[in-house]
């Protein structure tokens, strides 16, 4: 146990010492009500951003999610983040995506050649129609082939159903095992608006049953990857494709792209195209949604998370790859101020400043770009809010919560400037700093603090620690001169 005598010589010196290192810090420290701290951007800090829609004119699958080609030619990177408001941020055209040697330029089929190496593969049916002119033609893509039917009326007319056929032989199959043949399909069709007309794919068997592989579209594309197996069972195994002689089987598969049109439909253009068409071992995919979901079949633009073919050599041509963006205050280098208040209940003030813009290069071009703030503190707690000089306190004085939309329509490649003032409580000051470092003039002024404070409970110890010993030598003199008449 200590000594009483050690103790008293202890707490003195301990004082003088904390005295000491009270006279070396910054005098300026004294005037502040709470220790100044080091701002982090968490919950409690309104992170504003750019957002906008960013189309790339060729991407392709070696490429990060932010790369893009400058003007020289060479790799540079989008200062920016996935769309702080979509959780799918990338849009994929499927009709756009081109991969040799397995979505083009594929040799399967009775022929052994690629599906698209020619039309000779391809039987066109339905041009008897009078003023309707039916053709089929090969498409050049990225030096990839399409295989396009089109239907050109002039007048009046009846129902038409023209088609373009193609057949595959079991021994053309990707394996003899149905469960292992994956049939992949893109088509895009096009028809005048309200025309009531549609663009149809089907498969059939040898036997002439058949089953409708995807929705009847009027316009835009559809993807799918499906087993065989899978076709059978969806068709309740009215059509079946069985490899071997015996119940079920078929001698051929049969495609067959058409277009429904009715005898109503105006004079225009029609058609419906084969973009993509392969039979592989294993269905192909070209990434997963934000709740890990791998797409397999598709009406419109794949919507994705991560865009990760499982086949090589993917690109997205014709401004068919886009992603929606946004640039925020913590991907930019912005300055930021802290000053200590007294103001009702707010603590500390804090200033944020910086500037968003978007890169530009020749291969990207931007759409819906906006400017937004989430509110994570109410509007009134801001003391000055500056897009491009421009206050906007009033658009957001009377919210407590939610996203503003401070811009609702900018050029990203042109630098909008933001500038903002907050005050803030001690529990949500609390909960955005942390501590400067120890030997930064910043972290001296900060334990100086922690040193008053320290200073202030050891001086109530010494002294609650001088009444105690104050009050046993008293007790201990009474004792000495016995009961007091």
């Amino acid at each position: 146990m200590m000594a009483k005598g050690t103790l008293k010589i202890l707490i003195p010196s301990f004082a003088i010492l904390t005295a000491l290192i009270f006279l070396m810090s910054p005098v300026q420290a004294a005037t502040q009500s709470v220790a100044p701290q080091v701002s982090t951007l968490t919950n409690y800090q309104p992170d504003p951003s750019l957002n906008t829609n960013i189309t790339w004119s060729n991407f392709n699958s070696s490429m990060s999610w932010n790369e893009y080609i400058n003007g020289t030619g060479s790799a540079n990177y989008i200062n920016a983040e996935p769309s702080v408001y979509y959780k799918n941020y990338i849009s994929v055209n499927p009709s756009d995506i081109i991969a040799d040697k397995i979505l083009q330029n594929e040799p399967l089929g009775n022929l052994n050649t690629a599906w698209d190496d020619s039309l000779n593969s391809w039987t066109t049916l339905g041009k008897g129609n009078t003023n309707i002119s039916v053709s089929s033609s090969w498409a050049n893509v990225s030096n990839m082939g399409e295989e396009k039917l089109t239907a050109d009326i002039t007048g009046n007319h009846t129902n038409a159903n023209p088609s373009i056929n193609y057949y595959i032989n079991p021994s053309n199959y990707s394996s003899q095992n149905l469960e292992y043949d994956y049939l992949t399909f893109i088509i895009s069709v096009s028809t005048p608006a309200n025309a009531g007309a549609t663009g149809q794919l089907s498969i059939w068997n040898s036997t002439g049953h058949g089953i409708q592989l995807i929705p009847t579209l009027t316009s835009g594309s559809y993807y799918i990857s499906e087993s065989l197996a899978q076709i059978q069972k969806n068709s309740g195994y009215t059509t079946t494709f069985n490899t071997t002689y015996g119940e079920g089987y078929s001698s051929s598969m049969g495609i067959t792209v058409s277009l429904g049109i009715p005898s109503a439909a105006p004079d225009g253009t029609y058609s419906i195209t084969v973009n993509g068409l392969a039979m592989t071992t294993y269905p192909i995919t070209f990434g997963s949604k934000a709740n890990g979901t791998t797409i397999t079949n598709n009406l419109g633009n794949i919507q994705l998370s991560n865009f990760h073919p499982d086949i090589s050599n993917v690109s997205i041509v014709n401004g068919g790859y886009e992603e929606a963006l946004s640039q925020e205050l913590s991907d930019l280098n912005y300055t930021d101020t802290q000053t200590p208040i007294s103001s009702g209940n707010y603590i500390e003030q804090a200033g944020y400043q910086a500037e968003f813009e978007m890169p530009s290069a020749p291969g990207i071009s931007y759409t819906g770009t906006n400017f937004t703030i989430p509110l994570s503190v109410p509007g009134s707690q801001f003391q000055a809010l500056d897009v491009n000089g421009v206050s906007y306190l009033s658009a957001i004085g009377s919210m407590t919560n939610g996203t503003a939309v401070l811009l609702s329509s900018t050029d990203p490649n042109t630098n909008t400037s933001y500038l903002a003032y907050i005050d803030y409580t001690a529990s949500q000051w609390q909960s955005i700093s942390s501590p400067a470092g120890l030997f930064s003039i910043a972290g001296v002024e900060y334990y100086w603090f922690i040193a008053i404070g320290a200073i202030a409970s050891l001086l109530g110890l010494a002294g609650g620690v001088r009444h105690a010993h104050t009050t046993a030598d008293q007790a201990e003199k009474l004792n000495k001169m016995g009961p007091r008449r």
